[in-house]
Parts: structure tokens; sequence; C-alpha cells
């Protein structure tokens, strides 16, 4: 019993901060506190052009601040970003029984493009594999975006009931990454940056 009401908390907190038209939304100034602006679909849509009622898909606009908020935004283009795919076996999840939690092993660094050609794993990158290793859960898909100079994470977890879309900020004077907003079965498709400087220390 108190397993199932741990459960209904964890997704009714979820819920209530997945950013929504029709929910609710952060009150924040976009001009000062905007960091960075999204795209997303809903699940289904991501794979198929129409959704189950046949209507054409519908994709939502965002801006996020540094601060985990997200208001309704207008269309807007997305920046031109280079995305990179981690292969399924680079990492392994792993279930520590001491801490009781799901933690992550890094076996291998590989890298694709979205066409599938092997991508160059430089030492930022190997970096970047480095913090998404301390990630907790399973991993049902990453990606590693690069906005012109800048990285950001994206990541899907293998969890039950719903889908978190992740996504993070690799600082690079720090080492670290800053997560940004989890969206619950919303992929993010594109991004647009604002002031990323919010997010660092």
């Amino acid at each position: 019993m108190k397993k199932i009401l741990l459960l209904f908390l964890i997704l009714l907190f979820v819920t209530s901060n997945a950013c929504a038209p029709a929910g609710r939304e952060d009150e924040f100034d976009v001009s000062t506190e905007g960091v960075i602006d999204v795209i997303v679909v809903s699940e289904e849509s991501e794979e198929s052009e129409e959704s189950e009622e046949g209507k054409p898909c519908e994709e939502r606009y965002y801006h996020l601040s540094a601060k985990q908020g997200c208001k309704s935004a207008e269309p807007f283009s997305p920046d031109e970003t280079e995305i990179w795919i981690v292969p399924d076996g680079c990492f392994e999840s792993y279930i520590d029984r001491k801490q009781n939690e799901v933690l992550n092993k890094l076996n291998y660094m590989a890298l694709t493009d979205e066409a599938g050609n092997p991508v160059e794993v430089t030492d930022l990158i190997a970096g970047i594999f480095k913090q998404i290793a301390k990630l907790e859960h399973d991993f049902w898909k990453v990606k590693i975006l690069k906005d012109d100079e800048e990285y950001f994470v994206y990541v899907e977890l293998n969890v039950n009931l719903w889908l978190p879309c992740t996504l993070y900020y690799y600082d690079q004077e720090q080492e670290s990454l800053k997560e940004i907003y989890t969206f619950a079965d919303q992929p993010i498709v594109g991004i647009k940056k604002r002031n990323t400087a919010l997010l660092k220390p």
C-alpha cells in the first residue's frame, strides 16, 4: 500500500511539473530569465506524422528558465544544431543494493550522427560521457547536442507509466551537467538558445 501511495505521489509531482498549455505555467520574465526555448512533440507523434485521431501532429513551443520554469511560447525556428546519438551499449544500468538506486556504468564511448555515421569522441565529449554516467535510472535514449560551441544532453529514461524527457546543459568550465527541465511524454525535437550564462554558477 505504501509503495502504491508513493508511486501516486511521484506521478502527481511529475505531472504538475510537466509544462503543458492547458496546465500550470511558471511566471518569469523571458527577456531576462529565459535561458533556452524548446520544441516538443507528443510521444506518439515523434514517430508518425499523424496522431491517433488522424490529425496532423502539433508541435509545442516553450520558454525555459534557469530555475526550471516553463511557459508557452510562440512558434519559432530552432537553431541549426548538430545532434549526435549515443548507442545503447555505451551505458549499462544496474541496481545499487546499498543505496537502493538504479545507477549507470560507462562501458565505452561512441557517437553517431542522425544518418548513422561515426562521430569523433574528443576529450570534451569524453567529459560529457563521464557526467552522463553519474545520472540515475535506466536510459531509454541519450543524445548530445552541439549548438555553436555549447553542448546539451538530452535523456529519455526507461521507467514505467510515463516517459521523462530531460534536457541538460554541459558547463565546460565546471565539467558538470545542469538540469534545465523535464517534460513528461513530450520528446524535445528542437532548441533555440537565449541566455545560457544564467545556467552557470
